[in-house]
């Protein structure tokens, strides 16, 4: 495959603080993305941008949001899909990385649960041999109460318990290719008992000694995980 593509430099191109600036000097200083709604980022025609690009390297933050609420970022289809990238509580500053598809014009769209500021910064690009997009982003673990699955699998089945292991199928799912690897992964934690952390790993008999992601107590965190598939296609998560 061809490898990842990177910007002379990481560049801003998105912010739409009052003060925001971006490198083309467009999408900036624009005010708060109302609750509910999309901003459009294209990504195809800037500086360093290859033109056969179809994956974004970036990096999300939000600022100065309303409430508690989410990111999600996808390649601009008509539905927003049930899928998060990043999330915050009112107020809050914080950012993640994100992979994301293309939209055929060649922009990623991020949608915001409440008002907030969006800052958008790209790295680099992906080729289409060197990353496999779903149509859209896809939820496949939920175990909140109301957790809803693409395909209805491993939703609502309420929290892990600390010390143990839940095991999320990958190969299988729509879209996914048969002899897929590895998997381009959202991990989100909510209403913990206690600080601690998760780890993704390719389900081997031991967890091994590394985290993905850390929380205290009752947060609502997300990261970007780049996961090798166990040997039946499935990914496990651990947490403390």
């Amino acid at each position: 495959a061809d490898a990842f593509i990177g910007v002379p430099e990481p560049a801003r191109i998105a912010d739409t603080r009052p003060n925001g600036q971006t490198i083309d000097g467009t999408l900036e200083g624009g005010g708060p993305v109302d609750g509910g709604d999309v901003l459009t980022v294209p990504v195809l025609g800037l500086d360093g941008i290859p033109e056969n690009a179809e994956t974004a390297v970036l990096n999300v933050t939000t600022t100065r949001s309303s409430d508690n609420g989410f990111f999600t970022v996808f390649p601009c289809s008509e539905e927003v899909p049930t899928a998060s990238n990043l999330n915050y509580v009112e107020g809050q500053i914080i950012a993640n990385a994100v992979v994301a598809k293309l939209s055929p014009e060649g922009a990623v769209c991020v949608f915001t649960s409440a008002d907030s500021n969006v800052i958008v910064d790209i790295a680099g690009t992906l080729p289409a041999d060197a990353f496999i997009g779903l149509p859209e982003p896809a939820r496949i673990a939920d175990t909140r109460p109301n957790g809803q699955t693409i395909d209805g699998q491993i939703e609502g089945d309420g929290p892990v318990d600390g010390g143990d292991v839940i095991r999320v199928p990958v190969l299988g799912l729509d879209g996914i290719p048969d002899d897929a690897e590895t998997a381009v992964l959202n991990v989100t934690t909510t209403n913990s008992t206690a600080t601690g952390f998760f780890t993704v790993f390719p389900c081997s008999e031991e967890v091994p000694t590394a985290s993905n992601l850390n929380y205290v107590r009752g947060q609502v965190i997300a990261n970007a995980v780049v996961a090798k598939l166990s040997a039946d296609g499935d990914v496990c998560v651990f947490t403390s």
